[in-house]
């Protein structure tokens, strides 16, 4: 009788790595420092514009690659719960890390990780479903969930007071509710699978300008509708909201507001991201071996929440040292945020350039995986037909 196969002796892709998705994740990371350090001075509008909203949500169209490329090794499976009970335990450990971060010294940064990984164990169990579907979803999603959340009461904070009232602001009212998050995830793991099959067909460039090409004019349509309703029928009452649209109906749908996860909001958000992914795979399409000057960005995009987790614990601990949140209201001192920025990017640098000269993963990388990979495991094992 052969001996069954296990997750250690299934074969891994035969192509290499994708080394322009590592680019796009520190992308995000650089933006959401950004996000979160430089807009404390003076009003920048188009720091504003590159930084509010975007970057997270491309850290979340990214979060869809990352659980289809971990889903592949389970290819070869007896069925799909190995894959899906390592996607829902990846989900899990970065919902607890993120509930961990939540205690940290204060800080003014909304943590994205309990609702991103609340988003990433709702998204695992769909992930083998057939294209169509997926797509299905993620429209019904872009359509119907602002206006429920624009219907629903909103704070934008996270609550973890009582289980109902925490699940209710992960999922609906939170700053970065699981239901606009999972929308996102969706249009990542669509692109990732259909880019794939184009990468095995020998198609990468084209893929990748597609991607490029199709995303940004996403975006554009998105920002135009926006601003139609916003120049002609609507005045918005502040530039960026906290979640969720001010109201349902029309609001929900096309006001453009950042961080209002409206229709336009997401379409405008989500082609952005796509486009940028797209221009890094496109730029990266012909080079397997990564070139000296990009290994430090290599190394530390592979390690995306390690990046981000270093990059909360040092702007907490920063501020805590500093005297506290009352830093921010003295101008005096704002300055220093800049100055914390350059030192933050220059440790991830370094960091980066270890990791890659090392060939090794960042650790909450290598806990997330080891945990994962456990789940995958123990239900390969469960699901393993009997002879």
């Amino acid at each position: 009788m052969t001996q069954p196969a296990t997750p250690a002796s299934v074969p891994t892709a035969p192509l290499s790595r994708l080394w322009g998705i590592d680019v796009a994740r520190f992308c995000a990371i650089v933006g959401m420092m950004a996000a979160h350090l430089l807009g404390w001075g003076e009003y920048t509008p188009w720091l504003e514009a590159i930084t509010s909203g975007f970057p997270s949500t491309l850290f979340a169209v990214l979060g869809g690659f990352g659980l289809v490329f971990a889903s592949r090794r389970y290819a070869s499976a007896p069925s799909s719960w190995p894959g899906i009970a390592a996607g829902i335990a990846r989900g899990v450990v970065v919902l607890v890390l993120g509930l961990a971060l939540e205690w940290l010294p204060q800080h003014p940064i909304a943590i994205i990780l309990v609702y991103y990984g609340t988003a990433m164990i709702l998204v695992a169990p769909l992930i083998y479903l057939r294209a169509r579907w997926l797509l299905l979803l993620a429209t019904a999603l872009a359509l119907l969930g602002p206006q429920l959340l624009g219907a629903l009461p909103h704070d934008g904070y996270l609550e973890l007071g009582n289980p109902v009232a925490a699940a209710q602001s992960v999922l609906f009212a939170g700053m970065y509710p699981a239901l606009t998050w999972v929308a996102y995830l969706l249009i990542g793991v669509l692109l990732c699978r259909w880019f794939l099959a184009e990468r095995e067909a020998g198609r990468s460039e084209r893929a990748g300008a597609w991607l490029f090409i199709g995303g940004l004019g996403a975006g554009a349509v998105g920002w135009l509708a926006g601003w139609l309703y916003q120049e002609f029928w609507w005045e918005p009452p502040w530039d960026s909201g906290a979640g969720a649209p001010v109201s349902a109906g029309w609001n929900a749908l096309l006001q453009l507001s950042t961080h209002t996860g409206s229709t336009v909001d997401l379409v405008r958000t989500a082609g952005l991201s796509v486009a940028l992914i797209g221009l890094c795979l496109l730029a990266t399409a012909r080079s397997t071996a990564v070139p000296l000057g990009w290994r430090p960005i290599v190394g530390m995009g592979a390690a995306p929440l390690t990046a981000y987790t270093l990059h909360l614990l040092m702007t907490s601990f920063g501020l805590f040292f500093a005297g506290g949140m009352s830093v921010l209201l003295e101008p005096e001192r704002v300055g220093w945020f800049s100055i914390a920025f350059v030192v933050q990017l220059l440790v991830l640098l370094v960091g980066g350039a270890y990791l890659f000269s090392r060939q090794r993963r960042g650790p909450l990388e290598l806990l997330v995986s080891r945990v994962a990979q456990t789940a995958g495991e123990l239900a390969w094992g469960r699901w393993e037909p009997r002879r």
